[in-house]
């Protein structure tokens, strides 16, 4: 089955929420869900955003978001599945490594997703048989399969310093 109706409106929704995200960075207002784990109004500003887009479109599909998890999924339906900004902590600190995640699956299967970079206008988008884009662009797996040639990018901005001198926005690189 073709997912390009599905495809080409999570593309305009995503850029939709990673707009509303940059409008609410300045004035970032958070707290804790758990002892590690934040959430910002942003947070519930674009999924609300999302999830209202998805149940307007599509009425009959499933939805399972990040701050409102859903525990009676029938996992035979078409399911969306969304993270309204991945990289909180990211966010509420004002770098611009976060996104916006919106997948589709069918009877267990990704059949499409988009990432979105807003800080970048970075628009990842992909679906089964179709290829994997960066703004339009195709992309392909890196032919790299040496460890030793490749570069691994680590960011442990919430959690300890990974080395020793390391401050609270620590980042490593490694190659």
């Amino acid at each position: 089955m073709n997912h390009q109706k599905e495809l080409d409106f999570t593309k305009r929704l995503i850029k939709q929420a990673g707009e509303l995200a940059k409008s609410m960075q300045n004035e970032v207002k958070s707290h804790f869900k758990t002892e590690n784990d934040v959430v910002t109004e942003a947070d519930f500003a674009c999924e609300k955003l999302i999830v209202e887009s998805i149940q307007n479109a599509f009425p009959d599909d499933q939805i399972l978001a990040e701050e409102n998890l859903n525990t009676t999924l029938v996992t035979d339906q078409r399911l969306w599945v969304i993270d309204p900004i991945d990289g909180t902590v990211n966010y509420e600190r004002g770098m611009p490594l976060y996104g916006i995640s919106i997948a589709l699956v069918e009877k267990g299967q990704s059949v499409m997703g988009c990432i979105y970079l807003p800080a970048f206008d970075e628009l990842y988008s992909a679906m089964i048989g179709g290829g994997a884009f960066c703004n339009e662009e195709k992309i392909e797996v890196s032919q790299i399969s040496k460890l030793s040639k490749s570069l691994i990018y680590l960011n442990a901005a919430y959690n300890q310093p990974i080395f020793e001198g390391a401050g609270e926005k620590s980042a490593a690189f490694i190659s």
